[in-house]
This record gives structure tokens, C-alpha cells and sequence, in this order.
């Protein structure tokens, strides 16, 4: 049976992303740290008026002492005897928990999470009516809950927090406060890569507050103002929205010219336009100028080292990309060491902050993979999967290992010869090595993680069941963490690939009604490369041809009905992704025609050599021949081993014997083939 000999992933488009330094101002975890403090005389003056006064200011007044003192072990019992005399009031529960959470020094995650989850219920357990005063009135305790899920990266537990009171935000006393509210949702829009007119509009909002605070001379209003400079640039990486990008960047020289954040924002502006060297050379500079993760809640030099790896990747320096990962990993498992000192210990907020294994371990899986390393790119990858599992792209490139894998074999036994010489004289005998023999490694269970094409179809099947799911529900963005999201107008192209990938993998499994339905499907698709239609329609002729419905597959194997072998996705509805990011290079362009025919000539030697074998089967050997003809002229150096040995078979078919070992031994179609 001939499989075309085609790298049938799909185009090598480059999925390293670029991590920038959190803009949120991680001074903000002082407010969180202190927040307590703040909530002492609004909890003695919101009390019972059937309570002793004097009591509760007593309790008052040592719990604040000790929690000035830093003995929050003490000041959890005063809050607890608060709590006992009010059980209703959640500030004092909030500042329990706050006091508590000192205590462990900020290890305590599981405890404090349920806490809040606990404090969530209590707040939404009122009257419909009441509860946007409520909310108001707790904005602060909502605030410093949502900084803590800021910090655990669970940015959609942030934002639910925050909309509660965002949409009655002007009733909030403190217009700082509301400031720093639109800042945080804004932060966590960005890093859940939310719609870039979601971001835009709070943005608008929080600046329309800052100038309140500038007319009152109120607040850190050089602080805020730096700090909505970096949520604007950030905006627009985001987005790819590179002109724009450009103007806030200006502005954020002219004020910050100094930082981590503004070097990496402007590193990664140079990123996005192709400038590498540049983008080093700014990444740099602002490397020596890192605090602790204490402070900021990141481990700096773990994001240096992922943003090094990248640039040295797209400037084709992949052994360099690999040792920068590699020392990016080694700097998260020094601070996880220093932070448990050896010891099975709960790690900090701060630390687990600084987490981004699962994202380094996607880059790192796709330079891997686009480095010719498919089964260390597999392992990365499904440690990733882990955490991103509503991520098509990423079920997709591991199926795109399997693949890899599996042709990986295929050319290391195509190297080797494929007959055995047996016996010596008139017993001398050529033993043809059988295909079947050769995909048998390829037959797995698909339950266990494995780099085989039976995991390669669960995976691929994964993929199709997110596409479908996110496209019934008319999504306009399909969620793809840790990279950006996959906007409408990439849905198409993304199943495309997808269902390419499947129909590949089924054919070679054996599954040709699957194969057919897949590749049926994939060739009716509209607005998609032609490249994709190519191989859709091969992979529908050879599904034909193993259910014996020859004539369809014949009708489908004209060489004159493909003229269009474009890669890439051809539909740009997006104004920002048509007239700002940057085109793809030569480089980027070479690496897309490794995956599909790089001409049209290449295209014609395989839909002649998938002819050849269609009539083959049906024993018109003449035309068979005719058609091996034309394969060995339009390209005579690349001809597979598959079609080498379609060759034999009809020399051997036709009681040619000599002729057929002469093409087996010198792996060649001569042109007299035809005669």
C-alpha cells in the first residue's frame, strides 16, 4: 500500500510566546498585607449597639496591637472573640482570615481560599435588593480577595470578585480605590487574554478616575499614572496591536524610563516586530535591575532566561533556546528549594505567584518539536496539557509529536534496504521487507500518554470536540492558554489543520471510513489554504482506493485541478492582524513548505504516483507505467522508496524479473520504465 510521503503536520507557524513582566504593581500585596490594619475602626464603629463597647474595644485595640507587633497568632484570637460577639460582620471575619493568613506566613492557600469562598457566600446571602449596597461597602475585603487570586493566577475567580462591584463602582467613598479596582480587572483581562474593547473600556474608565484624583491631589498619582501607561502597552502586545502599542510605549519612556516592566514591554514590542537583536539587546538592560520575588511576586530571571530562549529560537539559534530554557527551569527550582529548604513545606502565595512551569514547558515543547526532538517535545507538552487542557492548539500539537514520532521511524527503516539477500547460487533469493511490518510499533492503547499515533487520534479527536464545542456556542474567541486566544477568523483554518492531522492518522491506523469522513470533511471546508485542500484530497483518493471505489478515487486524482498550494491562513478579517503584525518571512515560509509539497511539480509527483497505484490495482499496468513515467521526470531525485517498490511490483507483475532488481537494488525508476 503507498502512503505519500508528504510531513503531513501542519505549517510550523511559530507558537513561542513572549512572557512580559506583570504589569500590576506588585506593591499593591502591601495593601493586602495591611488590610487588616485598615479595617479596625470600621469594624469597632459598624458594631451591635446590644454589645458592650467597652468590650469590644478592648478586643479592638489588642488585636491591633498585636497585629502591628507582628504576633498574629495572638491577634487571631482577638479577631475570634470579635467574631463571637458579631457573627454577622464580615470585615471581622475578613480580618480573622487576613490575620490568620500572617500567621502561616502566607502559605496557608487552601485554608485562606475557602475562606474567601466562605466570605463569597456570606456576602451574596441577602436580599436582591440589598446587594449592591453591600458590595459597595465591602469593596475593599472584595479587592484584597481578588489580589489574592491575582497572585495564584486563577484570573477568573479575580474577575467574578470584581464585577461585583464594578458595575456600581462611582457608590465606592475611596476614588483610589476604584482606581486600583479597574487596574486589577484590567490585569486580569489581559492575562485571560479577554477582548481587546473590554480592556479598552476600563482602561477608559480608570483614566477618567485618575484625572478625579488629579484635580483633588489625592493618592500616588505618579504611581497610578506609570502604572496605567504599562496596562496600555500590555493592551496592545496583547492584541498584536503593534502602531498603537508604539504611542504608549513613547509615553512610557518619557515617564518610566527606568524598570523591569517597561524593559520587558519594550523588548517585547521588538519582539513582535521581528527585531531580535534589538529585543536582546533591551532585555538586557533591564535585567540588573530586579527586586525579589519577595517584593514583585515574579521570579525575574526565570522570565529572562524564557524571554532569551525565544529570541535566540526565532534568530534560528535552537541549541542556545534549549539552554536558556533549561536555566529558566533551574531558577524556579532554586526559589522553590529556598522557599521549602529541602522540606515537603506548603509554598507561599509569593512563591506559587512566581509559578510559570506549565508555560515554559509549552515553549519549550514547541521549540522541541520545530527542533526535530518529537519525543522530548511529547513529554514537555503533556506536562503541559496538564493545566491547559481546554487548549486545541495544544491537543493539536501533540498530536503533531505522534505524527513526528511515527515518521521518524518510518525514515530510519526507509534508510535501511528493503529486501534481504537469503541463499547463494541458483538458491539465491530477494526477500521484500513487508510495509505492515512496519507501522507495527504505531499499534497502542490510546489510554496511556504515549508518543503513538493511537494517543496521536485521541488527541486529535480532543481538539475537534473543543473547535466544535467553542463554534455551536458561537464564540467569537476560543480560550488557548498559555498563548493568545484563537479569534473567529482562525477557527476555520485551526480545524482545518486539525482535521488533516486526524485523517493522516487514521489512514495509517487502517481506519479508512474514519480517514473518509474526515478528509470528506475537510476538502468541503470553505476559505481555507489550498495546500490543506491538497492533502484533504489525497488522503479521500487513498481512503477510496482501501474501500476498492477506484473509479472515485481516479476521478479525484486529476493532476490538472490543483493550481493553488498556498500556506498559512489566507483569511485576515481582524483589521489590527491584517494592517499591523508583521508578515511572515522567508524563514517562517521555508519551514511551512517542510509540512506540504513546495511547488507544484512536487504536488504533481504525488497525485501521478497515487494514480499509478489506482491502476495498479486494477492491473492497467500500461498506464501505471505512464504514470511512474511522469514521476520520475518532474522531480527524478526524489522519488519515495514507496513508489521504488510500486515500480518492482508491476515490473515483476509484467514477468520483467531482471528489470524489477535493477530498479530494487539502485532505488531508481529508470525512464524506459515505460516502454
Amino acid at each position: 500500500m503507498f502512503h505519500q510521503q508528504l510531513n503531513l503536520r501542519i505549517p510550523k507557524v511559530t507558537e513561542v510566546f513572549f512572557m512580559s513582566n506583570q504589569s500590576v504593581d506588585k506593591e499593591e500585596l502591601h495593601k493586602f498585607y495591611e488590610s487588616a490594619k485598615n479595617h479596625f475602626r470600621e469594624v469597632f464603629f459598624m458594631s451591635n449597639q446590644s454589645v458592650d463597647k467597652e468590650e469590644l474595644h478592648k478586643f479592638y485595640e489588642s488585636a491591633k496591637n498585636h497585629f502591628r507587633e507582628e504576633k498574629y497568632a495572638e491577634a487571631t484570637k482577638e479577631f475570634q472573640k470579635l467574631s463571637d460577639l458579631l457573627p454577622n460582620n464580615l470585615k471581622i471575619y475578613h480580618n480573622m482570615t487576613i490575620s490568620e493568613f500572617h500567621k502561616t506566613k502566607f502559605c496557608g492557600l487552601e485554608a485562606f481560599e475557602k475562606s474567601a469562598n466562605k466570605f463569597k457566600g456570606k456576602l451574596l446571602d441577602c436580599e436582591e435588593v440589598e446587594k449592591e449596597k453591600r458590595f459597595c461597602d465591602h469593596a475593599l475585603v472584595l479587592y484584597n480577595l481578588a489580589v489574592f487570586y491575582f497572585y495564584v493566577h486563577h484570573y477568573e475567580k479575580a474577575i467574578d470578585l470584581l464585577m461585583l462591584v464594578r458595575n456600581s463602582l462611582d457608590q465606592v467613598n475611596n476614588v483610589e480605590l476604584q482606581v486600583n479596582i479597574i487596574f486589577l480587572l484590567c490585569d486580569c483581562y489581559i492575562f485571560s487574554y479577554r477582548s481587546d474593547k473590554v480592556i479598552h473600556s476600563a482602561l477608559i474608565e480608570a483614566e477618567s478616575k485618575l484625572t478625579v484624583l488629579k484635580e483633588r491631589e489625592s493618592g500616588n498619582i505618579e504611581k497610578l499614572s506609570n502604572r496605567l501607561y504599562i496596562l496600555k502597552a500590555n493592551m496592545y502586545l496583547a492584541t498584536k496591536n503593534l502602531k498603537a502599542c508604539k504611542k504608549e510605549i513613547k509615553l512610557l519612556s518619557n515617564n518610566i524610563s527606568h524598570g523591569v516592566p517597561a524593559a520587558f514591554i519594550r523588548s517585547n514590542y521588538e519582539y513582535w516586530r521581528h527585531n531580535y537583536k534589538k529585543s536582546l539587546k533591551l532585555l538586557h538592560q533591564g535585567i540588573s535591575q530586579y527586586r525579589s520575588y519577595l517584593e514583585t511576586g515574579e521570579c525575574v530571571p526565570a522570565l529572562y532566561y524564557n524571554n532569551m530562549a525565544c529570541i535566540h529560537f526565532q534568530l534560528k539559534k535552537k541549541n542556545l533556546a534549549m539552554l536558556f530554557f533549561k536555566k529558566a527551569f533551574n531558577e524556579i527550582e532554586t526559589l522553590m528549594q529556598s522557599q521549602t529548604k529541602g522540606k515537603k513545606a506548603a509554598l507561599s502565595m509569593q512563591c506559587v505567584s512566581t509559578m510559570r512551569r506549565s508555560e515554559m514547558q509549552y515553549n519549550l515543547g514547541c521549540v522541541y518539536l520545530q527542533s526535530g526532538h518529537p519525543e522530548q517535545a511529547f513529554d514537555c507538552l503533556v506536562e503541559a496539557i496538564q493545566v491547559y487542557y481546554n487548549n486545541p492548539r495544544l491537543w493539536l500539537r501533540l498530536a503533531e509529536c505522534c505524527i513526528a514520532v511515527h515518521q521518524k521511524h518510518q525514515q530510519a527503516q526507509n534508510a535501511s534496504l528493503p529486501y534481504q539477500s537469503i541463499g547463494q547460487g541458483i538458491h539465491h533469493k530477494l526477500l521484500i521487507k513487508s510495509f505492515e511490518e512496519r507501522k507495527s510499533h504505531d499499534v497502542q492503547s490510546s489510554a496511556f500518554p504515549v508518543a503513538s499515533l493511537g494517543f496521536g487520534s485521541l488527541c486529535a479527536q480532543n481538539a475537534l470536540l473543543l473547535i466544535q464545542s467553542a463554534m455551536e456556542s458561537k464564540s467569537e474567541v476560543i480560550d488557548a492558554k498559555p498563548g493568545g486566544s484563537i479569534k473567529a477568523n482562525e477557527i476555520t483554518y485551526l480545524k482545518a489543520s486539525v482535521l488533516a492531522c486526524s485523517a493522516y492518522i487514521y489512514l495509517i491506523l487502517g481506519n479508512f471510513m474514519k480517514t473518509y469522513h474526515q478528509a470528506t470533511e475537510l476538502v468541503n471546508m470553505q476559505k481555507i489554504p489550498g495546500s490543506l485542500k491538497f492533502v484533504g484530497t489525497m488522503y479521500l483518493a487513498e481512503a477510496l482506493l482501501q474501500m476498492d471505489q477506484i473509479p472515485e478515487a481516479i476521478q479525484l486524482l486529476s493532476p490538472d485541478r490543483f493550481t493553488d498550494l498556498s500556506v498559512g491562513n489566507t483569511s485576515h478579517d481582524d483589521k489590527h492582524d491584517r494592517t499591523e503584525s508583521p508578515s511572515l518571512d522567508a524563514d517562517q515560509r521555508q519551514s511551512m513548505h517542510e509540512c506540504y509539497p513546495p511547488s507544484l511539480n512536487a504536488a504533481r509527483q504525488i497525485v501521478f504516483a497515487n494514480l499509478a497505484y489506482a491502476h495498479a490495482i486494477r492491473a492497467e499496468f500500461e498506464k501505471a507505467r505512464k504514470c511512474l513515467f511522469h514521476v520520475s521526470t518532474i522531480l527524478p531525485t526524489e522519488v519515495p522508496l514507496q513508489v521504488v517498490m510500486l515500480a518492482v511490483y508491476i515490473e515483476l507483475k509484467c514477468g520483467n524479473t531482471n528489470l524489477g532488481i535493477q530498479i530494487l537494488r539502485r532505488r531508481q525508476i529508470p525512464k524506459y520504465v515505460t516502454k
